[in-house]
């Protein structure tokens, strides 16, 4: 699907009446929301960031950085400390504060590997594809018709579309992560 159809799916959804409120526009921009959403919830897309140390301590990290997974200097992967842990050592080590990686020792000329999960791409044209896989891109239908539907004060009907958004995300984290969530943990009583 593409950014055209999905809006026509939302349009769908809604009534003809709620369809003379919202523009395409704001429809856009609710889809983009919710793929961004599901992208920091689940933190499906990975990317790597590869530049050559300078000398400095900082290093700004990329613009659709969501969080690291693993940091590599040369062949060697680093262990992350605490800001407040890093004038203690004298290890190669790295932390992150706002915007930037921080490495606790020099390492000039060194390549340097940052392995994260990334934001998609936003949705601009009307050819542009979600970076969602296919199988859940309905859920970014289902967040633009929950979000005109609150939008427009039909609130009961905006819950039942948030719910549903909400179990499409969960049954989406269960099969892209590897560690059982709350809900799938027993507790067997003795």
């Amino acid at each position: 699907m593409n950014l055209s159809s999905l809006r026509e799916r939302v349009y769908s959804e809604l009534t003809e009446e709620e369809n003379r409120y919202f523009s395409d526009t704001e429809i856009d921009r609710w889809l983009n929301i919710a793929q961004n959403k599901i992208t920091i919830k689940v933190e499906h897309l990975k990317e790597t960031s590869y530049l050559e140390t300078d000398g400095s301590e900082k290093y700004e990290l990329p613009n659709d950085f969501i969080r690291e997974f693993e940091v590599k200097l040369e062949d060697d992967f680093l262990d992350q400390i605490g800001m407040e842990e890093a004038d203690d050592t004298y290890s190669q080590y790295y932390y992150i504060w706002e915007d930037d990686l921080y490495l606790t020792e020099d390492s000039t000329g060194e390549n340097l590997y940052i392995y994260y999960y990334k934001l998609p791409e936003e949705m601009e044209e009307d050819t542009d594809t979600p970076d969602i896989p296919i199988e859940y891109q309905d859920l970014l239908v289902i967040h633009a018709v929950y979000k005109a539907k609150q939008k427009d004060d039909k609130y009961e009907q905006a819950e039942f579309h948030k719910r549903d958004f909400r179990e499409g995300l969960n049954d989406m984290l269960k099969n892209y992560t590897r560690s059982p969530m709350n809900s799938q943990w027993e507790v067997e009583r003795i």
